[in-house]
């Protein structure tokens, strides 16, 4: 079920007694069906898969769902060096609109998609989300666990197209741990908020213009 993006953690099983387990199984799956049982976000999942767009490309934040980041990469390319640097990017971007909305992510989607219009190339459209170890606003953990789905996900083919999304988020200020998230001690804590935050700082637009 791992390689199912747009899908939190409580929905998995659901999915699974309706036979969905992939990100294939979910493009096949029909729509209209979708929100019905589930909700608006996942059926327009579903039809992102599809290859019809329903996401604008560009940054946005839903209040307690999500922030994505995706793009045209400009050019088809085969580099992953290039695609590399390219999600970082977004990674980068989307962590620091989910401090500024002060926020904490759980889960890290990540897809590629190839061009469909180019019949003459291979059509590859991978996914994969990584859940974290605790919610987390920190750059590093979100750039690990992103960096490692891009890693299991790429083969070797021409992408026109990829994006990152930070998955069912949780207010800083009343985030509860489950069972099953790792805890982080106050020390811990501390020095990333204050690392995070200089990193802000950094990356604000007046500095950045300045630079």
């Amino acid at each position: 079920m791992g390689d199912l993006w747009g899908v939190g953690r409580r929905q998995v099983e659901r999915l699974a007694v309706l036979g969905i387990r992939t990100g294939w199984d979910l493009a096949q799956a029909d729509p209209k069906r979708i929100p019905r049982q589930f909700s608006v976000t996942l059926e327009r999942t579903a039809l992102e898969l599809r290859g019809i767009s329903c996401i604008e490309s560009k940054d946005f934040h839903e209040p307690r769902q999500r922030i994505m980041t995706s793009r045209s990469f400009g050019k088809l390319t085969d580099n992953l060096g290039e695609i590399r640097v390219a999600m970082r990017q977004y990674d980068q971007r989307g962590a620091e609109k989910l401090r500024s909305h002060g926020s904490l992510v759980r889960a890290v989607p990540v897809f590629l998609k190839t061009n469909p219009f180019r019949q003459d190339l291979p059509q590859y459209s991978p996914s994969l989300v990584v859940e974290l170890p605790r919610p987390t606003d920190d750059s590093r953990e979100i750039l690990h666990a992103a960096g490692h789905a891009l890693q299991r996900i790429y083969r070797k083919g021409f992408y026109q197209k990829g994006g990152v999304m930070l998955l069912d988020l949780v207010d800083a200020s009343r985030q509860q741990l489950s069972l099953l998230d790792t805890l982080q001690s106050d020390a811990e804590r501390q020095r990333s908020a204050k690392l995070m935050g200089v990193m802000d700082e950094l990356n604000a637009p007046g500095l950045a213009a300045v630079r």
